[in-house]
């Protein structure tokens, strides 16, 4: 019986000690630091979403010349045969 009962004080003190004040705000600051670096993680992926519509958007614009481009070439093409 007097063991189980210094366990459970032992018990006892080892909780208490795991919560003091000095490990709430060790857990609080971790927590404020995890919640940070999401937020700059979340602001880096919208940047490189971003970039992406950009290099999206010039890409469709070199395709579009391009086409032109080559559109033009067949015409001139078909022109110099008819001469």
């Amino acid at each position: 019986m007097q063991r189980y009962l210094l366990v459970g004080w032992a018990s006892l003190l080892l909780a208490s000690a795991a919560c003091t004040p000095w490990h709430a705000e060790e857990y609080d600051a971790r927590l404020e630091s995890a919640e940070d670096n999401a937020a700059t993680a979340r602001l880096r992926a919208d940047q490189v979403c971003y970039r992406i519509d950009l290099v999206e958007q010039t890409a469709n614009e070199a395709l579009r010349r391009a086409t032109q481009a080559q559109e033009q070439v067949q015409q001139l093409l078909q022109q110099a045969r008819r001469k």
